[in-house]
């Protein structure tokens, strides 16, 4: 979701599972135009991550009882409102079949309204307007959701960060900049907790 110019499925295709490239019409008209359509286990399709209608928009399961779905977002949340970022994740706990993973990165409240201090955001004239405070916001969407994972991205730059990270956590609560994976369950007394 909000795919750009990213072209995993020439580097994630195993022969046998399909893979959806979604993001804004225009940004799908310059990608088709650089990246032409080739595999028929690929495909794009339209979609606005605001609107309340994005998990129809992508032809995600109409049940829960379907097979899990693992949905990626990179570099798109951190863009949204706090309220539009709460909707997606509730509707991903709300629709998603059981164990479906939602995987996305995220800065830390201190990066929001800081897009200007960004070297490679700045001359956008893009605007960081989310960011985490507590991994628990994470889940207070929607009932369903569980944190499965947390990648700290930036310890893996080297040394300098990984001295400094747990000195950001002690006094931020949260990493600076993280990928996370949401996993849907369902209640019930072998639910995952």
């Amino acid at each position: 979701m909000g795919c750009g110019l990213s072209h995993y499925f020439q580097w994630l295709d195993d022969d046998k599972s399909r893979m959806t490239d979604a993001d804004l019409p225009e940004v799908l008209e310059l990608r088709r135009e650089l990246i032409p359509e080739t595999h028929e286990r690929h495909d794009l399709r339209s979609l606005d991550l605001t609107a309340p209608d994005w998990w129809e928009q992508l032809g995600l399961p109409r049940k829960r009882n379907a097979k899990p779905v693992f949905l990626f977002t990179e570099g798109v949340l951190m863009y949204l409102q706090p309220g539009q970022v709460r909707a997606v994740l509730a509707t991903f706990g709300e629709r998603a079949p059981a164990g479906s993973v939602l995987a996305f990165d995220a800065m830390c409240w201190l990066a929001v309204g800081r897009a200007k201090q960004h070297p490679s955001v700045r001359t956008t004239g893009a605007e960081f307007h989310w960011g985490i405070r507590r991994e628990a916001e994470l889940t207070q969407p929607h009932p369903r959701l569980r944190l499965d994972a947390t990648y700290r991205v930036m310890q893996g730059i080297g040394w300098p960060y990984a001295l400094f990270a747990p000195m950001v956590m002690l006094l931020l609560g949260v990493p600076l900049y993280a990928v996370y994976a949401l996993k849907t369950v369902d209640p019930g007394p072998d639910a995952e907790t």
